[in-house]
């Protein structure tokens, strides 16, 4: 019950303070400046409590589930054969991570089985299946309307480009001004030198007797053939760092190495822990494919992590926590 209470006088709008000193549920005086009685009420109104905003959601076709922090218990069939906790971190983040309870009811994470001691924290858009139930795993944030099947590895290593579309443009209009400022340069050069061939090949074939012309053509031939060759040994050594993380994960994709090691090492040094997960993982791939760069710079990166980690960085533990 309210001990004091602001009130104003419907009738001289005068500001009055109440005591409540007798703890009365309606307490009656007389207003000083117009002598009017007033009526007042000290007891307090219920006010309703919101309830706590999920960390987590689950989604079981067209129905969502909320997850809070703690042990969540699921009500669907199969459900009880599996934990499934969330943890608070201390960044205001939080991870969801699922144990099986049972060994006879199999329990797969996109796909993989796990043992009675295994423990997996799941990243967004995993698919958690408990018997003959498939859930898809949710953070908080925009909501999933349809469910997408990912591989473990890739939903680590995937992520949402809305700008995409901005890099493709401003991509297109450097091209057409280089393209525009350029062009009439080549197109002179390449008619003089068009010419100047002309001419060469004119007085070739006067001086050089008919029995021999094979022999010079091809003579002629060689050397532009090598010089493609270099021109595009080049090219390959030196476009990879000189590409857009788009262009990058469209080669990492197809299985290109050096497209996977470059981007790992250029999201690896970005900041953000999800950038960082996204190049860990490409540079696992990559080392994994025989890149021995890529190995070295990730047992950098692991042994920085893990020394930020056991000096209380709760970033660098959350990134070797999803990254298991």
């Amino acid at each position: 019950m309210l001990e004091l209470l602001r009130i104003k006088c419907p009738s001289c709008g005068i500001i009055l303070d109440v005591r409540n000193s007798k703890h009365e549920a309606v307490k009656r005086i007389v207003c000083p400046h117009c002598q009017k009685q007033l009526a007042i009420d000290f007891q307090e109104e219920e006010k309703p409590v919101a309830p706590p905003k999920p960390l987590g959601t689950l989604f079981y076709g067209e129905m969502r589930i909320a997850l809070h922090e703690g042990v969540n218990e699921i009500p669907l069939a199969d459900c009880k054969y599996v934990e499934i906790r969330v943890v608070r971190l201390t960044d205001g983040n939080s991870k969801c991570m699922v144990h099986p309870t049972d060994e006879v009811h199999d329990v797969m994470v996109n796909g993989q089985k796990m043992q009675a001691d295994d423990q997996v924290t799941l990243a967004k858009g995993d698919q958690l299946q408990i018997g003959n139930i498939t859930l898809v795993y949710d953070k908080p944030g925009k909501m999933v309307a349809t469910p997408k099947r990912h591989a473990i590895q890739e939903s680590h290593a995937s992520k949402e480009r809305p700008f995409s579309w901005l890099y493709a443009a401003l991509a297109c209009a450097v091209l057409a001004i280089v393209v525009i400022v350029l062009w009439p340069s080549v197109k002179s050069n390449y008619g003089k030198s068009n010419q100047t061939q002309v001419t060469a090949d004119t007085i070739l074939q006067k001086s050089e007797p008919q029995d021999s012309p094979t022999i010079r053509i091809n003579e002629r031939e060689k050397p532009k053939k090598a010089v493609k060759k270099t021109e595009k040994g080049s090219e390959t050594q030196t476009n990879y760092s000189r590409m857009n993380d788009y262009t990058l994960e469209q080669l990492a994709a197809k299985g290109v190495v050096e497209a996977q090691y470059e981007l790992g090492n250029r999201l690896t040094h970005q900041s953000g822990s999800n950038n960082v997960i996204r190049g860990i993982n490409y540079l696992h791939i990559a080392a994994k494919n025989g890149s021995s760069k890529a190995r070295i710079v990730l047992d950098k990166a692991i042994t920085s992590l893990r020394q930020r980690a056991e000096k209380g960085d709760s970033i660098a533990y959350h990134i070797l926590m999803s990254i298991k």
